[in-house]
């Protein structure tokens, strides 16, 4: 499996760094998503930014906060104790979530990557399990790297994307690094599709950089 730099996810959204000013915006939107729970889910997410402008962060965030099992209806902030937040919290070097398929092609051959995705698109197709927790019961795909696929995996993934089953609660999240890497095909299938969005994440001025470690680390 593919391990990753960082250490932990935000443990509430005031946490989030990369929620400064200029990007302020898009943490609100996906804070309003959560606050009105699994009927404002959009079908399709995706995430784009440059390297370090916190799109794993946010992703994991919003998927924490939706499978929190403490979480009240209405709020955002995931309470970072239970048994759904602690899993979130201790799984990241492997991304093996419950309730998340995580695939990155940093982490595959390219024969184990066509299967990776295979199987990730044969989950979404039986969608979320029914464990009783309304707003908990979304299944999320994560494709990361978007820009690293190769173009008939991208093209595969979004035609079955668009097949939407009523009542499987499946939120596909994709995040790519840069803003033209959302392709000519990217764009038409957004346009086309219903229920999903586009969050632009850009680059946190140095002054607000210095006031977050200020406040977090005094």
């Amino acid at each position: 499996m593919h391990n990753h730099s960082y250490a932990k996810v935000p443990r509430r959204w005031d946490d989030y760094f990369c929620g400064s000013a200029a990007n302020q915006a898009e943490v609100n939107y996906l804070k309003r998503v959560v606050t009105q729970g699994v009927k404002a889910i959009p079908r399709s997410l995706f995430i784009a930014g440059k390297s370090g402008t916190g799109k794993t962060s946010l992703a994991l965030l919003f998927i924490k906060s939706f499978k929190c099992l403490r979480r009240k209806p209405g709020e955002f902030e995931p309470c970072g104790e239970c048994e759904s937040c602690k899993d979130i919290d201790v799984r990241l070097s492997d991304r093996t979530l419950s309730g998340v398929v995580w695939v990155q092609p940093g982490a595959y051959t390219e024969e184990t990557l066509n299967q990776s995705v295979k199987v990730a698109l044969q989950t979404a197709a039986k969608g979320a399990q029914n464990t009783g927790n309304a707003d908990g019961d979304v299944l999320f795909v994560v494709f990361d790297e978007w820009q690293e696929f190769a173009r008939n995996l991208r093209q595969q993934v979004l035609l079955r994307t668009e097949i939407e089953v009523p009542g499987n609660h499946v939120c596909y999240i994709f995040l790519t690094m840069r803003e033209e890497d959302l392709a000519e095909e990217d764009r038409i299938a957004l346009i086309r599709r219903s229920g999903s969005g586009v969050i632009r994440l850009g680059t946190v001025p140095e002054h607000e950089i210095t006031r977050f470690l200020i406040k977090s680390y005094p």
